[in-house]
């Protein structure tokens, strides 16, 4: 997938205009930031998440952005994706970019997924930065944020 989808997804949901928290491949992470070494994990472009860009919310990577080269990625492969980042246990939204066409997904296999395309987004709609961070999504889509089905809280 090339970097100017990849921007423009950014730009339309409003999280290229929270520069300060959006982490793009590729961008320099300050080592002052408390989760670096994650960051570089998800962030790293031949690693098992490879992704595209990750946008903090008070600091705590939130919203991981993914994509293949236009292409819409596997069952398995996402599912892949999916249980690296619960484990984790930071990043709780998935935002799998494909050209025109978005899904987009709690990192828990709790709810359904939704779809979303390049033309009826918003910097202040639904899966925005700004519904991100006001907890909109989170009064929207509570299943997605389910804390029972949180790492932390299953036995091993």
């Amino acid at each position: 997938m090339s970097t100017a989808t990849v921007e423009r997804w950014l730009e339309e949901l409003g999280y290229a205009s929270e520069p300060a928290v959006l982490h793009r491949r590729g961008d320099q992470l300050p080592d002052s930031h408390p989760y670096t070494a994650e960051l570089k994990t998800l962030l790293h472009p031949e690693g098992a998440i490879r992704a595209r860009a990750v946008f903090d919310v008070e600091g705590v990577p939130t919203v991981v952005f993914v994509g293949d080269d236009g292409k819409t990625l596997s069952t398995d492969l996402l599912d892949e994706i999916r249980k690296r980042i619960w484990n984790q246990n930071l990043a709780s939204i998935i935002i799998e970019v494909s050209g025109h066409i978005a899904r987009a997904m709690p990192v828990q296999r709790t709810a359904q997924e939704e779809r979303l395309n390049i033309s009826s987004v918003r910097p202040d709609g639904p899966f925005s930065a700004i519904d991100v961070t006001s907890a909109n999504l989170l009064r929207r889509k509570p299943e997605w944020f389910d804390v029972n089905n949180r790492v932390d809280r299953k036995p091993l």
